[in-house]
C-alpha cells in the first residue's frame, strides 16, 4: 500500500469560528458563576423588602422582581463579558493554537500545552458539524493507558468531514 499523504501537514482551523466558540464557552462559565452570586443577592434583597411590609402578596412579587432583575443583569453581564474579555482571551488562544500531523503523531499546541498523541492511542473520530457550513468540531477518543479513556476536541476545523477522513487514513497507514 502506497502512502499518499504527506509526512507532515497542518490541520486548517477557522480562526473566527474558533474565537466565537471559545468566547461563548467562557461567557457561559462566567454567567453561571455570576448567576449564583446574583441569586444570593436577590434573596438577600427580597428579605430586606419583606421585613418592611405587612402585605401578604408582596413577598411573592418582590421575589419575582428580584430574581428577574438578577437574571437580566446576569444576561447583560454575560453578553458584555463575551464581547470584551471573552473575545480577547479567545483571540489570544486562537493565535497560539495549532494542530498538525507529524509522522505518526497528532500534535496539538495551545496556550497551556504542547501535546503529541500517537495515532495508536486514538480510538474513534467524531465530527459535530454545523448544518450551514463545512466547519466542525473534531472529537477523538483516546486511550491513556489501561482502562482510562479521554476525549480530545479540536474546534472550528475547516472541511471537517474531509479532515476526519484524512486523519483516519493517516491513522490506518501509520499505526
Amino acid at each position: 500500500m502506497t502512502n499518499t499523504t504527506p509526512h507532515t501537514f497542518e490541520i486548517a482551523i477557522d480562526r473566527d469560528e474558533f474565537i466565537r466558540h471559545h468566547a461563548t464557552l467562557e461567557a457561559i462559565a462566567f454567567s453561571l458563576l455570576l448567576s449564583i452570586v446574583m441569586f444570593i443577592v436577590a434573596l438577600f434583597c427580597q428579605n430586606l423588602i419583606v421585613e418592611e411590609t405587612t402585605h401578604s402578596w408582596l413577598p411573592m412579587i418582590s421575589m419575582l422582581a428580584c430574581v428577574s432583575a438578577a437574571a437580566i443583569i446576569t444576561f447583560l453581564m454575560g453578553c458584555l463579558y463575551k464581547r470584551t474579555i471573552g473575545h480577547y482571551r479567545a483571540s489570544r488562544r486562537a493565535d497560539q493554537f495549532k494542530a498538525s500531523v507529524e509522522g505518526a503523531f497528532l500534535r496539538i499546541i495551545d496556550l497551556k500545552s504542547d501535546r503529541k498523541i500517537h495515532f495508536r492511542q486514538i480510538v474513534d473520530y467524531q465530527i459535530k458539524d454545523r448544518n450551514d457550513s463545512d466547519i466542525g468540531l473534531l472529537s477523538m477518543m483516546t486511550t491513556a493507558g489501561g482502562q482510562q479513556n479521554s476525549t480530545i476536541t479540536i474546534p472550528a476545523i475547516k472541511n471537517a468531514l474531509a479532515t476526519r477522513d484524512l486523519l483516519a487514513e493517516v491513522d490506518a497507514q501509520r499505526e
